[in-house]
């Protein structure tokens, strides 16, 4: 195929290829917020006529638009490594999927790049009607990778070696050695995240024993401990616990203990406030203790928790954060 007769067949289906990317990121958006998969950035692309053309012409393809298979590209960027697998199996289940290249785990284990998870593929022929027909057997390529991975490869991309080869022999052992540092930190991510998890499940194990000893204040400690004292009230994100945390070390909590008699103590102050059901569990400790003890005063202020309203009035978490929509992103 010359190269103006496929121009010109590129700019007639383009508008195929844009309505084909939105489908996609549609349809993964849904099914990753379904599975409940933190994503950094689902993003889409389709490729130019000059980008398709360069490949093209390194690849040797003869017809472009039916050899290349990523003409449309969709990326989805997680944060944990452990997600990759169930990111892989909603790809699998959403399209059919003609190929897939493993870049990750399927290297050789001796040397390290780019890392990225591949998945060429078509909407399934169940997808059927006037919004499909035309995209059915169009092929798009699935991208997942993790957040350093992305790093890593617009790294690698600014630098635009093509290959080992292409690396001056004086930088080549750097460069890997750079490549090897994120995946270590991609996996010691992995090792953290398991260890907060940890760390609240023997908070919790703790809070249920007759006589519990004295548990650290920190970030894991209080969100097992508001999930024990509240399960029936939405539970904040770990930003809006982390907040907390800090006003409650202000206010001289050190443990949960501490922070268990005064809330006890101060059941009445949240019993009595419009709305109270409606409150995150973030948004009802701070209630309690803002009504009861002058300590959490003191430390909102310290922390320029104010009113918008007034410079002079201290933060009425009744306003707004202790709702259902308090700290979304």
């Amino acid at each position: 195929m010359t190269a103006a007769r496929w121009h010109d067949e590129y700019e007639a289906r383009a508008p195929v290829f844009a309505r084909l990317k939105e489908e996609v990121l549609f349809a993964l958006d849904a099914e990753l917020r379904r599975a409940g998969i933190k994503v950094h950035t689902l993003t889409g692309r389709v490729k130019t006529v000059d980008s398709l053309r360069e490949k093209a012409e390194r690849k040797g393809y003869a017809s472009p638009l039916d050899d290349a298979g990523d003409i449309v590209g969709v990326r989805v960027v997680v944060l944990f490594m452990r997600d990759l697998p169930t990111v892989g199996a909603i790809v699998r289940n959403l399209f059919a999927v003609h190929a897939s290249e493993d870049r990750v785990d399927a290297t050789d284990p001796s040397t390290f790049g780019y890392m990225s998870q591949h998945y060429e593929a078509t909407m399934r022929p169940t997808h059927t009607g006037p919004r499909y027909d035309d995209l059915r057997d169009v092929r798009f390529e699935v991208q997942v990778r993790t957040l350093l991975m992305d790093a890593w490869a617009n790294v690698s991309h600014y630098l635009a070696y093509k290959g080992e080869s292409s690396i001056p022999s004086e930088l080549r052992r750097d460069f890997f050695a750079l490549s090897g540092l994120f995946y270590v930190a991609d996996k010691h991510f992995e090792l953290f995240i398991a260890a907060t998890r940890r760390v609240e499940e023997q908070t919790a194990s703790q809070l249920r024993a007759p006589a519990p000893a004295a548990v650290e204040l920190n970030l894991d400690t209080l969100t097992a401990f508001l999930h024990a004292r509240y399960p029936e009230r939405p539970h904040s994100d770990r930003a809006g616990v982390g907040y907390l945390v800090d006003e409650l070390l202000e206010a001289g909590y050190a443990n949960l203990d501490a922070l268990e008699r005064d809330l006890d103590a101060a059941r009445e102050h949240l019993a009595v406030e419009p709305h109270q059901e409606q409150f995150q569990d973030v948004g009802a400790v701070r209630i309690s203790l803002y009504r009861s003890n002058p300590e959490m005063e003191r430390a909102a202020a310290a922390r320029n928790l104010y009113s918008p309203d007034s410079e002079d009035e201290p933060y009425d978490p009744s306003e707004d954060d202790p709702f259902i929509d308090a700290g979304d992103e």
